[in-house]
């Protein structure tokens, strides 16, 4: 169980309060990973340790991670832009340029990620869907509200958005 503060661990004859990154996510192989407002934890069974150098500029509000997703050795996360972790340390990779949006140039306020694959990345935020395909970032652009969510299975990915809307986008090349 996480609170906005604590975990809480039972040993089998305690609850414990432990401190709680600020989310977290499951891998493939049922390990936990977290993040904080400084950098990536896993949970080794016992307490959550860092396992990545801490973002850029982190403590100044450089980085901002809304959601990770792990897959495999790597972790991706999402915010304002996408942050991938190999070995421990951030890489941010070159993404496409955001949408026009209707009062000038869009950005990027990324909410969700999820991966079938460390080279079938998908994430969501805004009216914009980006999929990485193990060689660069590709961009849709979805008309309708603010999208929040994004989940899959294989090819088969849907994105969530306000006022109800989903949009099933299919294959690599995420036709709708």
């Amino acid at each position: 169980m996480v609170s906005s503060q604590n975990s809480w661990h039972w040993d089998g004859h305690r609850l414990e309060a432990r401190p709680a990154p600020a989310g977290i996510a499951t891998g493939p192989s049922g390990e936990l990973w977290g993040f904080d407002a400084t950098s990536l934890v896993h949970w080794d069974g016992t307490a959550w340790q860092p396992q990545s150098e801490p973002f850029p500029d982190a403590d100044q509000g450089g980085w901002r991670v809304n959601a990770i997703f792990p897959t495999g050795n790597t972790v991706w996360g999402v915010g304002g832009n996408v942050v991938k972790w190999d070995t421990g340390k951030p890489s941010t990779p070159d993404l496409p340029a955001p949408a026009q949006g209707f009062f000038g140039p869009d950005y990027y306020e990324l909410t969700s990620v999820w991966a079938s694959s460390p080279d079938d990345v998908w994430a969501c935020g805004g009216t914009q869907v980006l999929h990485w395909d193990g060689h660069a970032w590709h961009r849709f652009h979805l008309p309708g509200p603010r999208l929040v969510a994004i989940a899959g299975s294989g090819h088969d990915v849907w994105a969530v958005g306000d006022l109800g809307v989903i949009y099933h986008l299919r294959g690599p090349d995420g036709r709708r």
